[in-house]
């Protein structure tokens, strides 16, 4: 039972955030650091948030001399704060950073990416803009409506791993998974506009700050859905990779699966990102589950698992497929990359998008309940395994 209420107690509340932050979208074809005081009022998700003191629970803003600060990261302790990243920019070029909510009961990081489509010529970005936050300045306000207004009061469990670590909140408002660096043109009619798909740089720019600015961790999970997902996978080796001494990673992808996009996607999202691939990584240029495979091998102690529906109808449509094909592709995934002992899968029937919303009720094909495999994926039990 206490098990239990890890996985849903954690889940349904840290990964939940990264839940709700997925936006559907169709694609068409201590002592506080100096702050400014209360943000704005949210929307997106459920992690730990920020504590109802008499402030009603608003963010708060820490001053933008502290963005890329070496200094350390004093925010206030159990509540969500916005914290501006000196470097960091969005698709319409204006700057931005990452909300934090900082604890005390251990040095451990949670680093969750919020999702929310793809963009990657001028339909996709704007035409009939395929992905969120692209004229957005994602700030300490949207942080706000974006994010904690939907959070619950932070709740600190000693024998929650999750739970006691540092929750970080890595917007998404690039259009390109968080794993592209190039600025790029687009016209559509008589528009033409400039979309800098910077994401990988965001995260960069962002574990820079956190490793001057925290201790060093022993242990990072990184958790994502839809895009925010695909952001976790690809920037795991530079996770491990930003501290002194390299922690030990883990990652849950949900509704993110690493098929490789049909026609000419592919060749499209690697081009116009300059997509972010872990190195050395044999075949990534034709397979994108090679990414799994490449992590996998060189970080034997690190989990790395997938969520998924059979013929989840968003990802089909995003990467050019039919429900069935997507299915198909599906199979093939997780018979090549999801068979080592540090990579399992949960495959669900149906067509929807984003589980982690479910953490309480769904089930895999076989019966398994997802409480039951996120708990053994958060604590590394035997039990952890494919449930399809």
């Amino acid at each position: 039972m206490h098990r239990m209420r890890i996985a849903i107690g954690i889940l349904a509340c840290v990964l939940l955030a990264s839940a709700c932050s997925s936006k559907k979208h169709s694609a068409p074809g201590e002592q506080s650091d100096s702050s400014t005081g209360p943000a704005g009022q949210p929307d997106s998700g459920g992690l730990d948030a920020a504590n109802t003191a008499a402030d009603g629970g608003a963010t708060t803003m820490v001053g933008a001399s502290d963005a890329g600060s070496l200094q350390p990261i004093t925010t206030p302790v159990d509540q969500w704060t916005w914290l501006p990243i000196e470097g960091a920019h969005c698709a319409n070029g204006t700057p931005t950073g990452i909300g934090i909510n900082r604890s005390t009961m251990s040095n451990d990081l949670v680093i969750m990416f919020e999702g929310g489509g793809a963009c990657w010529d001028a339909t996709t970005c704007i035409t009939t803009p395929a992905a969120v936050h692209l004229q957005d300045t994602y700030d300490a306000t949207l942080f706000q409506s974006d994010f904690v207004a939907k959070q619950s009061p932070t709740q600190r469990d000693p024998q929650n791993p999750l739970s006691t670590a540092t929750s970080v909140f890595i917007p998404y408002c690039t259009g390109d998974l968080h794993a592209g660096d190039k600025v790029r043109s687009y016209t559509a009619g008589s528009v033409t506009r400039e979309v800098h798909h910077v994401g990988a740089l965001n995260v960069d720019a962002a574990l820079a700050r956190l490793r001057n600015g925290l201790p060093q961790p022993n242990t990072v999970w990184l958790i994502g859905s839809s895009a925010g997902g695909y952001g976790a996978q690809l920037n795991m080796q530079p996770v491990v990779n930003a501290f002194a001494h390299p922690p030990q990673v883990h990652v849950l992808a949900d509704s993110s699966p690493l098929v490789t996009p049909a026609d000419a996607r592919w060749t499209a999202w690697k081009s116009q990102w300059h997509m972010r691939m872990p190195t050395p990584c044999n075949n990534c240029d034709t397979r994108f589950g090679a990414v799994i495979d490449a992590l996998a091998s060189q970080y034997a102690g690190s989990r790395i698992g997938l969520l998924e529906y059979a013929q989840d109808a968003t990802i089909a449509q995003y990467f050019g497929f039919d429900g069935p094909t997507l299915s198909m592709q599906l199979d093939a995934l997780v018979r090549q990359s999801y068979q080592r002992d540090n990579t399992h899968s949960f495959i669900a029937p149906g067509n929807a998008h984003v589980m982690l919303g479910n953490v309480a009720t769904q089930k895999s094909a076989d019966g398994t309940a997802l409480s039951t495999w996120l708990t053994a994926w958060i604590l590394g039990l035997p039990t952890w395994q494919n449930a399809h």
